[in-house]
């Protein structure tokens, strides 16, 4: 799954803005934020790392096929999808298959 930790960014920012109207100072919001896109970055890297391995597609090939993928159904780059084991991309939002990574190298 790609992009699919569990946290998006927007809860990752609505989280932050409860926590700042609780009177937590900005500061400690500021770095507690930076922690969260920091380990959502690290987690994004990690899932395309392993799915580069899982394919036998050199990482950057797969950013690029996920890319076109994304493009062709109109979705922004951000949007989360999943990938499965024959390269078949589905769009997290709809459960829509949405393109092939081995069509796209």
């Amino acid at each position: 799954m790609i992009c699919g930790a569990g946290i998006g960014l927007l809860e990752v920012l609505t989280a932050g803005a409860v926590t700042a109207a609780a009177g937590i100072g900005a500061l400690t919001l500021d770095r507690a934020i930076d922690r969260l896109l920091d380990w959502y970055s690290k987690t994004e890297q990690a899932q395309l790392d392993h799915w580069s391995k899982q394919l036998g597609i050199p990482r950057r090939d797969l950013g690029k096929a996920i890319h076109k993928v994304k493009e062709a159904a109109n979705l922004r780059p951000n949007e989360n999808v999943t990938i499965k084991p024959d390269g078949t991309v589905i769009d997290n939002a709809t459960g829509n298959e949405i393109g092939n990574i081995f069509d796209e190298l």
